[in-house]
């Protein structure tokens, strides 16, 4: 105890002498210490800043003091993370910060460097969000290193997915973020959901589900801030199932327990197999007119150029020396749009349209049109493969396998709470 006691002084006195006289005394006040690791009081209001300003939860008292707790027990995680991290030798480079920085940008729509520019407006050291991404990244390659090796996942499993999935193939697919928190033992239950009801008062009061996500969940998509994609009913649990089958869109859920624990769930969009595919396309148009009211002689003339032009046109460049040839100021490129923006009678032709290929002719009021796609994305919902049910279960695993990690190094630690 007495060699506790000196590390920690001495601990202490350094972290004052590296700081101004007015920030020491909140560093030399100590919020916890972690196998001899000091915590202080001053790493702990830092981190509630951050996550204040990342998550946009309201900056009132309670809302410190609530954070204050959660903060300090992410803290003390992540000290046994680093911890154990370097007991196994997992060094965090500058290139793992630099990537995760960028995919952090990535995830908020900024550019490069905008995530630094954003922590300065909001007076928060660009070091405090570095030392939370260390330690998340720490962890990761080191449960990569130390559990994925012994992960196995059986073709009996998959089988069983895949089965449930193509029972379930006609029901809907949603787009959903989660929030996992799980419950270890039936102590744990009272304190989780009001955890998760906590999560989502401050979601309703503007803060950012991603954040929270990223700060609160224990699940695989923690680090992705929760984003889990598109899945099919066939791929949740049942209980998550039925509240999303009667949620909103872009509504949260209440908490949902599960046998694991609790859920959170953001439903950022539904699609049945009875809403059209969302795309993208790039066009390009030849448009031949037609005079007011044009006989019937004239709108065949005009169909029959058309169809020679349709012919003649093998690949998107081709459209411009046709356009050269013809008085048609109407002509030219479109480009980029979204099919349901369309006319509706260009719809059903530019989905199933050969990329590079003329359309057949396209009779409007006044003129008659050929469509050519150049490009063509399709946001549609693919059925998963092997593959991906083998590796959506074996990130499953590998996060209940970290979670068991990370509870028995908390229960092997010496942690003392100022």
């Amino acid at each position: 105890m007495r060699a506790l006691k000196l590390t920690v002084a001495v601990a202490t006195l350094l972290m004052a002498l590296s700081v101004p006289p007015a920030a020491a005394q909140g560093i030399q006040s100590i919020a916890a210490v972690v196998n001899d690791e000091v915590i202080s009081v001053y790493d702990m209001d830092q981190r509630v800043n951050l996550l204040l300003a990342t998550a946009r939860i309201e900056d009132t008292p309670a809302a410190r003091r609530r954070l204050r707790q959660r903060v300090l027990r992410g803290l003390i995680d992540e000290k046994l993370q680093l911890q154990e991290a370097r007991r196994y030798n997992t060094p965090v480079t500058d290139a793992d910060i630099e990537q995760g920085v960028g995919v952090v940008e990535k995830q908020n729509n900024m550019k490069p460097g905008d995530l630094k520019k954003f922590l300065s407006s909001k007076r928060i050291g660009f070091d405090v969000f570095v030392d939370r991404l260390r330690a998340e990244i720490a962890w990761t390659k080191l449960v990569g290193r130390r559990l994925r090796p012994s992960l196995r996942i059986g073709e009996d499993e998959i089988d069983e997915v895949e089965k449930h999935v193509t029972e379930n193939k006609d029901e809907p697919a949603f787009l959903i973020s989660e929030i996992f928190l799980p419950v270890d033992s039936a102590d744990q239950e009272a304190e989780t959901r009001q955890t998760a009801e906590r999560i989502i008062t401050d979601i309703g009061n503007g803060a950012r589900f991603r954040e929270l996500a990223r700060q609160y969940s224990e699940g695989a998509t923690a680090f992705e801030g929760g984003d889990v994609g598109w899945v099919r009913s066939g791929q949740l649990a049942p209980e998550v199932t039925n509240v999303l089958l009667t949620l909103e869109r872009e509504r949260v859920s209440e908490p949902i327990r599960t046998p694991a624990g609790f859920y959170v769930i953001e439903l950022r969009d539904r699609r049945s197999l009875s809403d059209p595919i969302n795309a993208t396309v790039s066009l390009k148009q030849i448009v031949l007119p037609l005079t007011q009211g044009a006989p019937a002689s004239e709108i065949a003339d005009q169909r029959r150029l058309a169809e020679s032009i349709s012919t003649a046109i093998n690949k998107c460049s081709d459209v411009e020396s046709v356009i050269a040839r013809l008085e048609s100021p109407e002509s030219g490129d479109l480009g980029t749009l979204d099919v349901a923006d369309l006319p509706i009678e260009f719809q059903s032709v530019v989905r199933d349209l050969p990329i590079g290929k003329g359309s057949a002719p396209i009779l409007r009021q006044n003129s008659v049109h050929v469509i050519v796609v150049c490009d063509r994305k399709t946001d549609a919902i693919e059925t998963p493969d092997r593959e991906s049910i083998e590796r959506a279960l074996g990130n499953t695993r590998l996060a209940l396998m970290a979670r068991r990690y990370l509870r028995d190094l908390r229960r092997d630690a010496i942690v003392e709470i100022r």
